[in-house]
This record gives C-alpha cells, structure tokens and sequence, in this order.
C-alpha cells in the first residue's frame, strides 16, 4: 500500500518590498508574457504543476494553500495571483482553493498566521480530533509544508520534488546552491577574516518540514520572543534539530532589487 503524505504550501508574500525601490509590491509585478503572469503567479504555478505530475501525484497530496499578503492587500494579492486565467483551472483540477492571510510585523509571525490558517482551512482527515483513530492520526503526523518566497518566480519541479523526497525521508530539507566567489567577514571597512567557501553555501526555498513539528517551534519561538530567527531552518534548528539538504537550481533566484526585474525580460 502506498502511502501519501499530505503536503500544505505556504507562499510568502507579505514583505512590504523597499528595497525593490520601484514603490510597487514585487509579487504583485506584472511580467507581461502571453499568460499575463505576475510574480506571485509564476511563484504559485510551479507548485501546482508539481501536484498534478504523475510523477508525485500518487506519493503527495495537496492539503492546503495558503498565500500571505501585507495588511488590507488580500484584494491585490487574489488579483496577483488570478492574473493568469490558467490558475483557477489548475486549483479545481487539485480540488483546493487557496486561502490569504494577512501577515505580520515578521517573517516569522507571518509564517505563523499561514501556519494557522492551514489547520483551519482543512477537513478533519488531515488534521484528526483527540478522537479520531489511530489510522487517521498517523495521517495528520505525516502532513509537510513547504514554504516559498512569493518573489522566487522561476521554482523548477526537479527542487520541489528533491525537497518533497527528502523532507518526506528526514523531517526537515533546504535546497541550495554552492558559492562561487570568495566570502569574506568585513569590520570597520576592511576584511577582517574569510570563510572556506567549500563549507558554504546559498540557501533556497521551499523549505520543507514536517507540518506539526514546525508549527510547535514556531510557536515556542514566539513564546520566547526570538529575533534571531531569520528564516524557517534557523526555527527549526533551533528547536527541532538537523536541517537536511537538497540540490537547488541557480535559475531559482530572489527578486530583491529593482536590477533583478530585468530577469524578466528575458526568462
């Protein structure tokens, strides 16, 4: 009997974007190509292929799909979102229908919120009552979720389905990519000391976790009010344990700055 993991996706969106300095959300930046995709658009359709691939279909199960947006900009974030007319279609053929939530002052209150808004959205054979059987329970503790920027546009199948795999296999996975140039610590203007960069490397995301393990941390990681955080393995290892790694791609890059909308011009 083959067994399915329930897989819940959480697109975070919910930066306020200044450092793109274009006085427009990222995410929500059209990239004009024949599907009249925005970012966010691009970032969710890649997801929802991966879903539907019958190379994943019969191992994974879509539970829930959550997108954060900053507070009052659900409305823009749906419209970001259904720019392509493709997107609707792709959901029904899932059977899910994405919830947004607003985020919060963080990252990591955002991830949260969406966290929440997961358990909420889904029926009780995903996440089972105190009552529920044995069979159903043993369902709901292998529920994952991945977690990806809302400003990585270009996510390939091969990095989702490695993240799925692993995560599946280790509980926690992060793909990434090896650093080509010379890394340096700099203090007071001067290079003050330099890393092996074969020890280092560039993180990605999704970022997959097992669901319950990483919401108990995010949880605990509010409660004691840590700011040390900055992304979804730092939580996680710091209360859970060892992060795994997987193979990204250097096509799934980060739209930060206004230099890098020039990418989509051309992809």
């Amino acid at each position: 009997m083959i067994r399915i993991f329930p897989v819940h996706v959480i697109i975070t969106a919910a930066g306020s974007s200044t450092r793109l300095g274009t006085g427009t959300k990222k995410e929500y930046i059209s990239v004009q190509d024949k599907d009249n995709n925005t970012v966010l658009s691009l970032s969710c359709i890649g997801f929802l292929n991966t879903f539907l691939d019958s190379r994943v279909s019969p191992f994974f199960k879509l539970a829930s799909f959550v997108v954060t947006c900053p507070k009052n900009k659900i409305p823009d974030g749906k419209k970001a979102l259904f720019a392509n007319k493709n997107v609707k279609n792709l959901f029904e053929q899932l059977g899910i229908e994405p919830v947004f939530v607003e985020g919060g002052e963080t990252r990591q209150l955002s991830v949260l919120k969406a966290l929440e808004a997961c358990k909420t959205s889904c029926s009780g054979d995903v996440f089972p009552s105190e009552n529920s059987s044995s069979d159903e329970k043993a369902f709901s503790d292998s529920s994952l979720v991945l977690i990806h920027d809302g400003a990585r546009p270009w996510v390939d199948f091969q990095t989702i389905y490695n993240v799925l795999c692993v995560t599946r296999e280790k509980g926690a996975c992060v793909p990434y990519i090896p650093v080509t140039d010379t890394i340096a610590l700099q203090k007071d203007g001067t290079i003050d000391s330099y890393i092996n960069r074969s020890l280092a490397c560039s993180l990605q995301t999704p970022q997959g976790f097992l669901f319950e393990k990483l919401f108990e941390a995010h949880k605990k990681s509010l409660e004691e009010n840590r700011t040390d955080c900055t992304d979804d393995t730092t939580v996680w290892k710091a209360y859970c344990g060892k992060v795994f790694t997987c193979e990204g791609s250097p096509k799934n890059t980060k739209i930060t700055f206004a230099s890098d909308l020039e990418k989509l011009k051309t992809e």
